[in-house]
Order: structure tokens, then C-alpha cells, then sequence
């Protein structure tokens, strides 16, 4: 008889039937039943006269039907030629008692007998089941005559018929109490008996969908019920979600099911290929133990996680989801995950391609809410992430650029509040990154930058390219210099950010010596109808550094600088050329202490600037500064060939544009 129909039957009796044993609801049908399921996969064989479930059982039935609940058959029919240390054992069964002899299960009756034929007691019987479970009686965790109240103790029997149990056990009794020992947890452990021979092997999965015997699951789902988890019960349901990955990844399930209720995990769950995890409306994982991360997807694709909530009740060290290694992980999505109460970040991976992030809520991390390295083909849609307190709500990276080309990053109608550090970075790394999107995002008192597109310090041989920053809402973010609203930049001045569009995006509520839109390093770039307004910005728009910058129909109002910033103006250009300033409206730039400019060109050349209205500044409408040769030993010469074309201004601290006589103002 082979060990895996052997075990899969036992499973199958676990997951099924749902008989609490020895109960007075128990009925002769139950255990006729019970006997069924277990004759069909081998565990309860019977004989030619049927099951005889109102005979007593002797003592030789009850080792061979122990053994196959320890998955040992397999192993015992394995040995040839044994020879019997009894003298009263049939031949068919003396394999199973040298088993039970040599593991020290039972050491026969005396005499040179084992007492084959001799009728088991509940109590013999339940101390071979509670040997399995663990439990030691050389060492004083029960009595083999006190066994029957360890197992009352323990549920396998109720408290209320265990003196039915004694006074009439049979083999209907043995059934019964087999299929309810699989149920139960081994001593000191989290794990059931079942659960133990699932994970081992023991088991023709196959069988557990065709014959129908997992009870709560359906079509291509299982429930985790099915395999001991009890919700809103304190113990932990970490084995039984690994149980059921198991038995999903070896059978045609696609889907674990994790019904409403609260589920308590005290170790990480490594996801396998092509599962499907979610929850009910009320689903809850609550983290009950010092674990590194939750959810581990390092070396998994087609994965789904979605429709629960993740309470880390403040012991979860680093991660809610994890997946960083060198694997490719290839069509994960993650929806509709609330993340509370701690974790360094909600999710932390890399390498990973076709991956969505969407509709998720995260509060309360200790570093980032979201970051992913070296993406291919990934959105990032629907997210909350609020009060975060280090670094980036969203952040993602460009890294490795041997692992694939790294581009087509979409991130939109996310909202990120309440970050001590900035809402939502794109960066360049060792690696480029391209075709990237930023829409209808909604970004609220974050502690520095708002957005920013960036490729680092020291990374200066990357790119980033076709780039659109569109539709964002910005309000409450930097106090620190020289951050701003949305930033595009290559920070080593390589100009290798090029092809950009930042579009219709509102920026209010700005800190102190900040920006609206910070253009720095970076070329062929469109800025076209953002309304920036806000107290305390340095500049509503910065081009720094930049070249061939097209910047109309923008609005910036209220940039009222509160320190001296004579550099400043409602639009800055500042070292840069080509840049073409048009129908842009600046009011109200400056405070009452500080002149600030409307439109500045400062040491820039080749630029126009045109169409636009400048009212209510505190200093000139239009300035330059000069220019000086890039050596810094030349002499100091004016910025040049700049052009001024039917610009208007009115109200001003000063109604005149101070420009040189090597540009022209029309």
C-alpha cells in the first residue's frame, strides 16, 4: 500500500468531515461516514465482513492504524525479511509491531507477547495518539490510564461522553478519534498532525479535489480553514496558509482563500509561483511575533495578493511585502491591501517586470511606504500612503542595468500625505529609466520634495527620457532650501534628463526657500499651464543648468519670498540658454521686506521671453544679472542675446524691465 494514498486519506477525513469527536450529536452514520472516507484513500481498511465499527478493536488494529497516521506505512512495508520478537503477532502484521516495538510506541504485553488479539482500551489507544501528537509519558506529560482526560483536555474528546468513550469504546471510537487527532497540534508546535504529513509529502493531493473532501473550498480556491486555521482564536495561522501553498502549488487550485475574520501570523509566508492569495471584506493578519517581513516574493511570478487588511501591531521589522534577489519576478499584482501599525516599508523589491501596485492603503511606516528597484512595465495606481517617517511615500529606482532595460513606469491617482521626507521619487541610479508617467497624483504635506524625477549624484553615466509629470495637485510640502513642488534634475549637470513634459499640475502651500517647478540639468523639456501658488517659494519656476525649455500658459502667484533672495524672481533662469518663456502670468512675487522679480535671467543666454503679464512684483518686472566666463579669471560680460517681446506689467514696486544693451525688449 503506497504512503501517499495512505496520508492523502487521512487529509481528506480532516479537511471534510468537521465531526467534533465524541459528541453526543455523534452518530452511528458519522462514523460509518468517517470509516468510508478513510477506506477510500487506505487509512481504515476493514475486512470481509465491512467495517465492523461495533466490534472491539484489538491491539494490533490499533498500532497499524497509529502507524498510518504517523505516515510511517510506507517506510514500515519497506523492510523485508523481519523477524518477530513476539511470539503471537500473524505474519501480515509483524512488520507493524517491530515498527511500534523499536520506536518505542509500545513494548508488548510480557512474556514474549504483544498481545496482538487482545482487546484495546481507550485509554492504550489513546496513548499510541497522543505518542504522535508529541506527548511524552516517560516524561510525565500524562498517564497511559489518565490518557483519555489528556485528550479530553486537549479536544479530541468531549469532556461530556468521555465516560461513553471508556465503557464502550469499538472501532467506530478508533474512526472517530483518528480523524480528530490529525486536527490537532502537535505538542509545542503551531503545526497539526495533518499538517506535518502534508508538508512531508504523504499525500496524493489529486485526490483532495476529486473526491470532494475539502469541505470549504470551492471551484479553484481553497480555504484555509480547510487546513486548521481558526480565525479571532489567538493562535497562529502561518502553517495553515504554507499548508495550503503546498497542496495549491502541487494540484490544480490556483487560489487561497483567507475567509473575513482575524488570522494570526508569527512567521514569514514564502509565496510560490502562479498563487493567488486574498481575503473576504473583513480579513485581518495581525503580526504576532519579531518577523523581518510578512509576505516574502523573492523568487515568485504570477502572483496575486488582494482584499485583506495587515495590522503589524508593531512587531514587523522591515517589510509587509519583500522581494529582493536577483530572480526576475515577472506579473505580481497587489490590490486592495491595508497596511497599518508599522514595518519599515509596505513593500521593498527589485527586478521586477508587468507588476502593479494598485488601490493598496498604507499607514504608519518607519521608512518608505513603497519601494521598488529596477522596474520594467509596472503601474502604481489608487494607493493612500500616509505618515511615513523617513524618506519617500513612493519611491522608485533604476539599478542594475544588466538585469533588463528599465522603462514604461506609470504612477498615477495615488495620494501621499503626512511623509517626513518627499511624496514620490523616480530615480536613476547605475541604471537609465524611460517612458515614465505621473498623473492625477495627489500629494499633501510632505516634508521636502512633492515629486521629483531625478537622476543621483555620482550615477553619471545613466538617462532618464520621455517623461511626463501631468495633472498632480500638490499642497503643503519643503521646508527645506532648494526643494520644490515637482523637480526634474540630473544632479551630476550632464543634462542626460531630457524629452519632458510637466503639465497642468497645481502646486500650493510651499515651505520656506523652496521651488514650484525646479527644471536643473536637463534639456528639451516642455512646462505648459501649472498653476503654482503659495507663500515662502524662492522662485515659482527655476531653470538651472537647462537648455531648450519651453515654458507657457504657466500661472505663479503669491511666491512671496520671506528672506533676502535677490537672485529670486516669480520665474528664474538662471545659467541656462534656449529657454523660451511665453504667456506666462507672475503676480504678486515678493514681500513687503524683499524685492523679488517678476521674470529673472541671470547669467543665461539665447533666451526669449515673451507674451507674458507681470503685476503686483516688489522689485523690476524683467531683470538680468551678469554672466561671467566659465574659467571664472575673464572679465565679467552681460547676459546675452536675450529677447524680450510683448510682455506687459503693471503694478509693480518698480514699472520698468532692467535688461542690456546686447538683448533686445520689443
Amino acid at each position: 500500500m503506497k504512503k501517499f494514498s495512505l496520508v492523502m486519506g487521512i487529509v481528506c477525513v480532516v479537511l471534510l468531515i468537521g465531526i467534533n469527536i465524541i459528541y453526543a450529536s455523534n452518530t452511528a452514520e458519522d462514523e460509518k461516514k468517517t470509516a468510508a472516507y478513510l477506506k477510500e484513500i487506505g487509512v481504515f481498511v476493514g475486512s470481509n465482513s465491512g467495517f465492523e465499527l461495533d466490534r472491539k478493536p484489538t491491539r494490533i488494529e490499533g498500532i497499524v492504524l497509529l502507524i498510518r497516521l504517523l505516515g510511517k506505512e510506507g517506510e514500515v512495508l519497506a523492510e523485508k525479511n523481519i523477524s518477530s520478537s513476539f511470539n503471537d503477532v500473524p505474519q501480515w502484521a509483524i512488520p507493524y509491531a517491530e515498527y511500534a516495538y523499536s520506536n518505542g510506541i509500545t513494548k508488548g504485553i510480557g512474556k514474549g507477547k504483544f498481545g496482538s488479539a487482545q482487546v484495546l482500551s481507550a485509554a492504550e489507544y489513546m496513548t499510541f495518539v497522543l505518542r504522535a501528537l508529541g506527548y511524552d509519558d516517560s516524561k510525565g506529560d500524562f498517564s497511559w490510564d489518565n490518557s483519555v482526560n489528556k485528550a479530553v483536555a486537549l479536544g479530541i474528546i468531549d469532556k461530556s461522553n468521555s465516560s461513553q468513550v471508556i465503557n464502550s469504546f469499538d472501532r467506530g471510537k478508533v474512526v472517530l478519534i483518528s480523524h480528530k487527532a490529525l486536527q490537532t497540534k502537535k505538542k509545542g508546535t503551531n503545526i497539526r498532525l495533518i499538517d506535518e504529513l502534508v508538508t512531508k509529502g504523504y499525500i496524493d493531493v489529486d485526490k483532495l479535489g476529486k473526491a470532494g473532501f475539502l469541505e470549504k473550498s470551492s471551484g479553484t480556491e481553497l480555504n484555509i480553514l480547510d487546513f486548521g486555521a481558526i480565525p479571532n482564536d489567538g493562535g497562529d495561522d502561518s502553517d495553515a496558509i504554507r499548508t495550503a501553498m503546498f497542496v495549491l502549488e502541487k494540484s490544480n487550485y490556483n487560489t487561497i482563500f483567507i475567509p473575513n475574520g482575524v488570522f494570526d501570523i508569527g512567521s514569514t509566508i514564502i509565496l510560490k509561483n502562479g498563487v493567488i492569495i486574498r481575503g473576504g471584506e473583513e480579513t485581518t493578519l495581525l503580526v504576532k511575533a519579531n518577523i523581518k517581513q510578512l509576505f516574502d516574493i523573492s523568487k515568485c511570478s504570477n502572483v496575486t495578493m488582494k482584499d485583506m487588511k495587515i495590522d503589524n501591531n508593531g512587531y514587523l521589522k522591515h517589510y509587509v511585502i519583500f522581494g529582493v534577489s536577483t530572480e526576475v519576478k515577472e506579473n505580481i499584482t497587489i490590490h486592495n491591501i491595508t497596511s497599518v501599525n508599522g514595518g519599515y516599508n509596505f513593500l521593498y523589491t527589485k527586478n521586477i517586470k508587468y507588476f502593479k501596485v494598485t488601490n493598496n492603503k498604507v499607514y504608519n511606516t518607519f521608512h518608505r511606504g513603497m519601494n521598488m528597484y529596477n522596474p520594467y512595465d509596472i503601474l502604481v495606481e489608487g494607493n493612500l500612503v500616509d505618515t511615513t517617517q523617513h524618506q519617500f511615500g513612493i519611491s522608485i529606482e533604476g539599478g542594475n542595468s544588466s538585469v533588463f532595460e528599465q522603462k514604461k513606469i506609470v504612477v498615477k491617482n495615488n495620494t501621499i500625505k503626512n511623509v517626513e521626507d518627499g511624496g514620490l521619487a523616480i530615480r536613476a541610479l547605475n541604471s537609465s529609466l524611460a517612458d515614465i508617467s505621473v498623473m492625477n497624483n495627489t500629494i499633501l504635506n510632505v516634508g521636502k520634495a512633492g515629486i521629483k524625477v531625478t537622476i543621483e549624484v555620482n550615477f553619471d553615466g545613466t538617462k532618464i527620457s520621455n517623461i511626463k509629470v501631468s495633472d498632480n495637485v500638490i499642497n503643503g510640502f519643503a521646508n527645506n532650501y532648494a526643494e520644490a513642488g515637482i523637480t526634474v534634475s540630473d544632479y551630476n549637470g550632464k543634462q542626460n534628463v531630457y524629452n519632458a513634459e510637466i503639465v497642468n499640475n497645481l502646486i500650493t502651500g510651499g515651505g520656506k526657500s523652496v521651488y514650484g517647478i525646479r527644471v536643473q540639468n536637463s534639456k528639451d523639456i516642455k512646462v505648459n499651464q501649472n498653476t503654482i501658488k503659495g507663500t515662502f517659494l524662492d522662485s515659482g519656476l527655476l531653470f538651472e543648468g537647462s537648455a531648450y525649455v519651453l515654458a507657457a500658459n504657466n500661472i505663479i502667484e503669491d511666491s512671496a519670498v520671506t528672506h533676502y533672495a535677490p537672485y529670486q524672481g516669480g520665474i528664474l533662469v538662471s545659467m541656462s540658454n534656449n529657454i523660451t518663456l511665453d504667456n506666462n502670468t507672475v503676480k504678486n512675487s515678493g514681500s513687503k521686506d524683499n524685492k523679488v522679480n517678476g521674470i529673472l535671467i541671470y547669467r543665461s543666454s539665447n533666451n526669449v521671453v515673451k507674451n507674458n503679464t507681470i503685476t503686483d512684483t516688489r522689485n523690476e518686472p524683467f531683470q538680468l544679472y551678469p554672466i561671467f566666463e566659465s574659467d571664472g579669471g575673464g572679465p565679467g560680460k552681460w547676459s546675452e542675446n536675450n529677447t524680450f517681446i510683448n510682455n506687459s506689467y503693471s503694478s509693480n514696486y518698480y514699472d520698468h524691465a532692467v535688461v542690456t544693451d546686447r538683448s533686445k525688449i520689443e
